[in-house]
């Protein structure tokens, strides 16, 4: 039949595939000295992760019943026993052990079996381990049962691919030794596309049901004949079939006491041979036979060697560059450190990562950016010297190796070159672009004297260069090793913040400049850490450059603040709150609506809400769709902030275009204004500007009276800083609302320490 068992006890170790057999064995060998071992020897791999592939039948010789069934098992059987008592199964999976299953009880003695199978759900082989066991119910077995994926999934893949129909017959007695008809036990898509169905509905099915015409056509009696006779055939059949001609060349393989079919659809090359028999009858006669053979061993020859290429390709190659992928790279950077070990060369690794790589993807659409993929690949290896490697990591990050030659510049130096040389502009989609290169260096033995170490430091290296401004090459320093680790600790402590709710908002007043009234607040994130106090964000930055960080920071900040506003409710109606956004935020699809949504939610109005946006943000490579989300923003009644006005380089255009209410005058331009007459005459400027866009100003970082009173005269609309208060926690606003109406906050502008909050700031 078409699953044949092989009994392998005695070459266990040598022909088992998996480690967990040779394990469960040695286990059970272990404690047989002393008896039958008891199934709580086995608790510990039942525990981890091999149980998957575990059945256990309990209760006697004669009463087995399956007290647990794996995961994979289930899977395996297309059913789950889990309950059931052995002798109630009645199939082939069953019958082919149940004796087996009984004699390991009975003997006390472990079995091992591999079992092939033609069956579809089980095509290819299996292995299973039987293991008597001494339960608390009589007795059991422990059954180790495992697909062979190596090449089960290869046979499967090509049962189903085949453009040939393939399938497996199982004979049907008829009373005395006469065969009644087939059974189909498994059949390939080719087979039942012929006649309209799925795979796994023919299985089980008789095949007279499915092929009528097959007792007439004489096709029954060839696959009874040749199951009689034991021995392959072929035989082509012509008959009428659903209304159409069918002619097809059959070749049957006896396997045990079935049939495996394999039927070739010759109709097409059959009206070819007749068309060419009409026109040149004698050659027909004799070239028949060796036209249909050539023809079928160069179909074979080609699709060999077409298989071939493509597994050497998916192997060793990446598809869109046709460079060394990361594991062939990998390999080969290992060979390459072997050899100059040996030689006591440098070699030079880097890790080259495209700026702004999402950008063009998204601005000119993925073909751009594979093409521009493609020409960087092909700069860098037209740039490699013999012995040289480059490979593409992922994504638009890829790795170039480069060997010391011996001449009068070394690997490093010529690494430098090749990256230089990547700047040049590119040509994709008919466009001309410019990118730019992050690369962090290694250099072999210095760095590292294996590939996994000069890789992991070549990757710091990288990342060091992108933090650094992008665009330049940085080589591995020890000592950076040391700072991503610092990095790494503050990220991970920081999502425990976030979760443990340290992270706070601060509220920093914002007043009137001409009346010194409290006008509103800005919202500004603070970590309360146990041990080291109330932390500014100047401790965090890092966090900043985390998208899910940053994202989850903003979320938790607003979340936080309408819990505030709930709670203040008409003691603060008709201020105006600054809520900082970052380009993460601005990016994420839907963000307005979302937005929107959290504080309609809350019951706060959008027209106390100032949404805070620096000029960085605005001038990145997603600056349309960063403009795209503020004018929905602003649509939906939020007001817009440009924050930190005048230290980008595009400040005038962005008063043009961007649909801002107010600009925050940075107070890198208001610290000592009272002396710098340009300082001062730049707020004038700004304010002046301003004025002529229909645009208030706020004046940050305002610290001394005299200041304050550069920006008063200047027309500044509300001013903020540590003159009239640092950043409070939301259990002092409260003490500090009365300001809003008696004017107070010009001529008393510190707030003393707060009584709720005594951890510190940092």
């Amino acid at each position: 039949m078409p699953r044949r068992i092989e009994d392998c006890t005695e070459e266990l170790t040598n022909v088992t595939h998996f480690t967990d057999v040779r394990d469960l064995f040695a286990l059970w060998t272990a404690h047989a000295a002393a008896g039958l071992p008891d199934l709580s020897v086995f608790d510990a791999f039942l525990a981890g992760p091999g149980a998957v592939h575990v059945l256990l039948l309990t209760g006697g010789d004669e009463d087995l019943i399956y007290r647990r069934v794996g995961r994979n098992v289930e899977r395996m059987f297309g059913h789950n026993p889990l309950g059931r008592r052995l002798d109630q199964l009645n199939n082939g999976g069953v019958e082919l052990y149940r004796a087996r299953y009984h004699a390991a009880i009975r003997g006390g003695h472990p079995l091992f079996c591999v079992e092939h199978s033609l069956e579809r759900a089980l095509i290819g082989s299996s292995e299973r381990l039987l293991l008597p066991v001494a339960t608390s119910d009589g007795g059991g077995i422990l059954v180790y049962v495992r697909l062979r994926e190596d090449g089960n999934a290869i046979l499967r893949a090509i049962f189903d691919a085949s453009a040939d129909g393939i399938f497996v017959l199982r004979p049907v007695p008829a009373p005395g030794e006469a065969v009644a008809d087939f059974r189909i036990i498994a059949a390939n898509r080719e087979v039942a596309s012929r006649v309209g169905a799925e795979p796994s509905g023919l299985v089980g099915r008789l095949f007279c049901d499915i092929y009528p015409v097959a007792r007439e056509t004489g096709l029954f009696d060839f696959y009874r004949d040749t199951l009689a006779l034991g021995a392959p055939a072929v035989r082509t059949f012509s008959y009428e079939f659903r209304g159409g001609l069918v002619e097809r060349e059959i070749r049957v393989v006896p396997l045990d006491d079935g049939l495996v079919v394999t039927t070739v659809d010759i109709g097409p090359l059959r009206q070819a041979n007749r068309d060419l028999e009409r026109r040149a009858v004698v050659l027909a006669a004799t070239n028949d036979a060796y036209l249909q053979q050539a023809v079928e061993l160069g179909e074979e020859v080609r699709r060999n060697q077409l298989l071939q290429r493509e597994l050497e390709r998916l192997a060793h190659l990446d598809g869109l560059t046709g460079v060394a992928n990361r594991s062939h790279f990998e390999v080969c950077f290992e060979e390459t450190l072997e050899a100059a070990a040996t030689t006591g060369t440098e070699v030079a690794i880097a890790i080259l990562d495209l700026d702004h790589f999402k950008s063009i993807n998204d601005s000119l659409g993925h073909g751009a950016g594979d093409m521009l993929l493609r020409e960087i690949a092909g700069r860098i290896s037209a740039a490699l010297g013999p012995g040289d490697l480059v490979g593409r990591l992922g994504g638009d990050e890829f790795a170039i190796a480069v060997v010391d030659r011996g001449g009068a510049e070394p690997a490093s130096a010529a690494m430098a070159a090749i990256i230089e040389s990547l700047g040049r502009p590119y040509v994709a989609e008919h466009r001309d672009l410019s990118t730019s290169v992050s690369a962090g260096v290694a250099v072999f033995p210095e760095h590292g004297r294996i590939a996994a170490d000069l890789l992991s430091n070549a990757d710091i290296a990288v990342y060091q260069a992108k933090r650094a401004g992008r665009g330049r090459i940085v080589r591995f320093e020890p000592a950076m090793r040391a700072a991503v680790e610092t990095r790494f600790r503050l990220l991970a402590r920081f999502r425990q913040a976030l979760e443990a709710g340290e992270i706070v908002p601060f509220y920093q007043p914002v007043m009137r400049a001409q009346t010194g009234r409290l006008d509103g607040f800005e919202v500004l994130a603070r970590w309360r850490h146990p041990e080291d106090g109330v932390l500014t964000p100047a401790r965090f930055l890092d966090v900043f450059d985390e998208p899910d960080l940053s994202v989850a920071l903003g979320e938790a900040m607003v979340d936080q603040l309408i819990a505030d506003l709930r709670r203040w409710g008409d003691a603060v109606k008709g201020m105006n709150f600054g809520v900082n956004v970052t380009g993460y935020d601005l990016r994420q699809p839907s963000f307005a609506a979302r937005l929107v949504d959290c504080f309609a939610r809350g019951g706060i109005s959008p027209r106390s809400i100032v949404i805070e946006v620096t000029e960085g943000v605005i001038l990145s490579r997603d600056g349309e769709r960063v403009l795209q989300a503020i004018a929905d923003l602003r649509t939906a009644g939020f007001r817009i902030a440009l924050d930190d006005f005048g230290t980008g380089y595009a400040s005038l255009s962005h008063l043009r275009s961007l649909p801002a209410d107010i600009i925050k005058i940075d107070a890198s331009f208001v610290r000592r204004a009272d002396t710098d007459e340009k300082s001062a005459a730049i707020i004038h400027a700004i304010v002046a500007l301003a004025g002529a866009f229909g645009l208030k100003t706020v004046a940050e970082g305002v610290e001394t009276e005299a200041e304050y009173e550069v920006a008063r005269r200047a027309g500044c609309n509300a001013v903020q800083g540590f003159l009239f208060s640092p950043a409070l926690p939301a259990c002092d606003v409260p003490a500090i609302l009365p300001l809003a109406l008696d004017g107070q906050g010009a001529t008393r502008r510190a707030v003393p320490p707060s009584p709720c909050d005594t951890t510190g700031t940092g």
